[in-house]
C-alpha cells in the first residue's frame, strides 16, 4: 500500500502557497489496465481489520488543523483533474479562490471571477 502511494504520489504536480496546496493529477488510473483509481480504499490488513485509507495523503496538514478539500473534475473525464487543499490556522482564516493573482487558489478557467469567492474559518466551522 506504501509503495502504491508513493508512486501515485510521484504522478501529481504539487503547487503550494502560504495556506494552500493544489494537487494537480493527470491519468489517474492503472497504466496496465487503465481502470480509474479511487481517492480511498477499503481493505483488511493481516490482522484481518478492516483499513479505510485515502490513497493521496495530504503531507501539508498537521494533526489537529482545520482543513478542508476541495476537487476539480473534468468534464470529460475523471481520470485528470485537481485536489484543492484548504488549510486554516489562527491566523489565516480566510482563503480566497478565483482565477486573479492575489487568490490563494487560482483556477485558470475564463467563466472563474477573479475573486469567485473567499471560504473562511468562525467558531471552527467553514
Amino acid at each position: 500500500m506504501n509503495c502504491l502511494k508513493q508512486w501515485l504520489k510521484s504522478k501529481l504536480h504539487i503547487k503550494k502557497s502560504e495556506n494552500s496546496a493544489t494537487y494537480n493529477y493527470k491519468n489517474f488510473a492503472c497504466e496496465l489496465c487503465t481502470m480509474p483509481y479511487p481517492k480511498s480504499l477499503k481493505y483488511l490488513n493481516s490482522k484481518s481489520n478492516t483499513i479505510i485509507t485515502d490513497l493521496l495523503e495530504y503531507d501539508d496538514v498537521q494533526l489537529g488543523s482545520n482543513y478542508i478539500v476541495l476537487e476539480t473534475l473534468n468534464k470529460e473525464n475523471n481520470l485528470t483533474g485537481a485536489l484543492h487543499l484548504l488549510v486554516f490556522d489562527q491566523v489565516k482564516k480566510e482563503v480566497a479562490i478565483g482565477r486573479g493573482s492575489e487568490s490563494h487558489v487560482r483556477i485558470s478557467d475564463i467563466s472563474v471571477s477573479r475573486t469567485h469567492g473567499i471560504i473562511e474559518l468562525r467558531d471552527g466551522k467553514v
